[in-house]
């Protein structure tokens, strides 16, 4: 005799382990399709922090060196994970200021140029720039500017992760 009911469920079943293991696959490669994309949006939202800091003030008193675009680097543990790092080391230039002092009286603080006079940060004047001249320029703080458009990016990771989860099962199930 026949089982018709045991050979439906055993189909069935087949049927459900199979597409588990296509949605499984797919999700997988929505996460890297991701975690690519997330990467390049919070790039982009460091060099548009970047460059709206250096857009904030034009510099009379020292030469821009661009080295704030360099500051940032990530680290892929993984295919999932998203670690990213924004250092004083990547710093170039010649102030013999110590890079992470450099790095947070510009990155953090938002000073344009300057050196610390032991109370602000003062532009060095003269032969050879050894005097104090004029308080140095200060606005928005370049780690705010990107705070604000990672925030961002995290508010929508969940909505671009679905729909790349959406778009892979798509064109496997098409």
């Amino acid at each position: 005799m026949f089982d018709v009911s045991a050979a439906v469920n055993e189909w069935v079943n087949g049927v459900i382990e199979r597409t588990r293991k296509i949605v499984d696959e797919c999700a997988r490669e929505a996460v890297r399709e991701t975690k690519s994309e997330i990467e390049q949006r919070l790039i982009k939202a460091y060099t548009q922090a970047a460059t709206d800091w250096y857009g904030a003030y034009t510099p009379e008193y020292y030469n821009r060196r661009g080295s704030l675009y360099n500051l940032m680097s990530f680290d892929d543990p993984d295919d999932e994970t998203i670690e990213y790092v924004i250092s004083g080391s990547g710093w170039v230039g010649s102030n013999p200021s110590p890079p992470t002092t450099l790095f947070n009286k510009v990155f953090v603080e938002g000073w344009h140029g300057g050196a610390f006079d032991g109370s602000t940060m003062r532009y060095r004047t003269g032969p050879g720039f050894v005097h104090w001249g004029r308080r140095a320029v200060r606005t928005m703080s370049p780690m705010i500017l990107f705070d604000e458009g990672k925030k961002t990016l995290e508010e929508e990771y969940s909505t671009i992760l679905s729909a790349n989860v959406q778009k892979k099962l798509e064109e496997r199930f098409r």
